[in-house]
C-alpha cells in the first residue's frame, strides 16, 4: 500500500481463523480501489488472503488534552454509544485522543450521542 502511495490510519490485528491473523485498517475512501488493486496484485505473496471491504463507514473521535488526567473519557464515549445502540467496528487510542470506526449511517446519532454526554450541546 505505501508503494501504492496510500496512507493507512487506523490498523487492527486480530486471531483469526485456522492460526492466521485478521488485518483491518482505515484509508482515504478515494483510495479504496487503488488499494484493493495493490492488495490482489500482491495476494500470493500475502499468502491468499481473503479480502474484503466495506465503505460505508465512519470516524468519530474525541480529543482533548484532558484526556491524560481525567480517567473514564473512552468509558463515557463506549457507554453513550452502547444506550445509543451503535455498534463500535473498529477503535484507535492514544493519549489525547479515542476514535471509533462506525456504520456511515449512525454519524448523526453518535455525534449527537456524544455531544450530549459530554455536555457539548449545551451552548
Amino acid at each position: 500500500l505505501a508503494k501504492a502511495n496510500i496512507n493507512v490510519d487506523m490498523i487492527l490485528q486480530s486471531i483469526g481463523r485456522s492460526e492466521t491473523k485478521d488485518i483491518s485498517f482505515t484509508i482515504p475512501r478515494d483510495a479504496c480501489n487503488d488499494a484493493l488493486k495493490a492488495l490482489e496484485d500482491n495476494k500470493e505473496r500475502l499468502g491468499n488472503p481473503e479480502i474484503s471491504h466495506n465503505d460505508k463507514v465512519a470516524k468519530v473521535s474525541i480529543v482533548g488534552a484532558g484526556m491524560m488526567s481525567n480517567p473514564g473519557v473512552a468509558a463515557r464515549m463506549f457507554e453513550c454509544f452502547y444506550n445509543s445502540n451503535i455498534n463500535i467496528k473498529m477503535i484507535s487510542t492514544s493519549e489525547i485522543r479515542v476514535t471509533v470506526l462506525i456504520d456511515e449511517k449512525e454519524v448523526e446519532r453518535a455525534m449527537n450521542a456524544a455531544h450530549e454526554i459530554f455536555g457539548l450541546d449545551e451552548a
